[in-house]
């Protein structure tokens, strides 16, 4: 005769009887609810992980599961962050034929460009706020002040 122990949720609890007897049902269970929701959450909850590289100024933002059979299934999100900055390689850095450009290297190594063609637009548009802004004083202010020589001239008949 075969045990019942799966049909009496009681038995299942506390072991199949007689002991020597196989209870499919029966396994390993953590003993108490905390480690029960600890091993639940174990499941959900991944272990999060950032690691920033200076070998290639990438970071890395990994998260891990771990399933109940020990294995684990690991995402990562590789990302890196760049900046150029136009007006600090224009007015600090070097011309450069050879690339066209102007190039800044800053401390931390950053390098910095700046396109011919975007450095000659920051000319004609920074002569064109200076002639507006000429305008607009002459405007307030008046004309600029000008000193007038008076030539006596005489006529001669």
């Amino acid at each position: 005769m075969q045990s019942s122990c799966l049909a009496d949720p009681l038995k299942r609890v506390t072991r199949c009887k007689p002991w020597s007897s196989y209870c499919p049902q029966w396994r390993w269970a953590p003993h108490n609810s905390t480690q029960l929701m600890l091993n639940a959450l174990r499941l959900m909850v991944p272990s999060i992980q950032m690691i920033e590289e200076e070998a290639d100024r990438l970071t890395r933002l990994s998260a891990c599961w771990t399933d109940e059979d020990g294995f684990k299934k690991t995402h990562t999100v590789k990302f890196g962050y760049e900046y150029n900055d136009e007006a600090l390689a224009y007015h600090q850095g070097q011309w450069s034929q050879e690339h066209n450009c102007y190039i800044y290297v800053s401390a931390r190594g950053n390098v910095h460009t700046c396109s011919a063609e975007q450095g000659d637009t920051y000319k004609r548009s920074r002569d064109e706020r200076e002639v507006k802004y000429q305008q607009a004083h002459t405007r307030h202010h008046g004309a600029p002040d000008v000193e007038a020589v008076v030539v006596e001239a005489s006529i001669v008949s």
